[in-house]
């Protein structure tokens, strides 16, 4: 049996998710369990998808700040969770929200290796994922590989 670890992880508001090939961030679940989701140029996706039918990618670092849950993107724009407008584009509070996303769990990813920001336990498992997916390429089937 074979488990694909890194979508064990629950969807959380504030993560980023793949829906159709694309990625987005999920914003906000409405009253009928729908996704709002956030195109990567910052725009709200017109459609609200079953929040089932989203793949969980990896999750950006949460502030909340003034009793409102803010998220940093790789672009290092700040969105509001309540909203899902962006957010502080410049002045004090922008640099305050940013310096508390660096103190999070989330440890950053260089951006060319496009896995954006992942706590560490993400990182080792979808490590763990691809280390596994490379040795099935180059092992025929009867071989087992136990690690």
């Amino acid at each position: 049996m074979e488990i694909n670890f890194v979508n064990e992880f629950p969807k959380t508001l504030g993560c980023v998710v793949e829906y159709n090939g694309k990625k987005y961030l999920l914003w906000h679940v409405n009253s009928f369990g729908k996704a709002q989701l956030m195109k990567p140029d910052g725009t709200k996706f017109s459609g609200t998808p079953e929040v089932a039918k989203c793949k969980w990618l990896y999750q950006v670092p949460i502030v909340n700040f003034n009793k409102t849950d803010y998220v940093v993107d790789i672009k290092h724009r700040i969105i509001s969770l309540a909203t899902g407008k962006i957010c502080f584009e410049s002045g004090t509070l922008r640099e305050f929200i940013l310096e508390q996303a660096k103190q999070s769990e989330i440890v950053t990813i260089h951006a060319k290796y496009n896995m954006g920001f992942l706590t560490f336990r993400e990182f080792y498992y979808q490590t763990i994922t691809a280390v596994h997916d490379h040795l099935k390429e180059f092992f025929p089937p009867d071989y087992r590989v136990v690690y």
